[in-house]
């Protein structure tokens, strides 16, 4: 049996900027509730490059180096305790 995940709703905001970037990126969280995070990052072909945990994130910023990916498209995969979003940014 295959179990559904949510999407985190829209009321639970997180964003990512600057995007496009070179250097850095910082992911801003403005949960209706405190929730553990995972966060994951992917390229374009679905190949893990980097993966953290965070406790109690609500209204939050995360700043990442980018300096190690090389020009392109990636996903930032967010798993919190409601549900999972899913971001495109792209390194210049």
């Amino acid at each position: 049996m295959v179990a559904s995940i949510a999407t985190l709703s829209k009321e639970n905001q997180i964003t990512a900027y600057p995007n496009p970037s070179d250097e850095f990126v910082t992911l801003d969280f403005n949960l209706v509730n405190p929730q553990d995070v995972e966060i994951r990052f992917m390229d374009i072909n679905g190949k893990l490059l980097f993966t953290q945990e965070y406790d109690n994130l609500q209204r939050n910023q995360l700043t990442f180096p980018l300096e190690r990916f090389a020009a392109g498209t990636y996903f930032v995969y967010v798993q919190a305790e409601e549900g999972v979003r899913t971001l495109k940014i792209n390194v210049q």
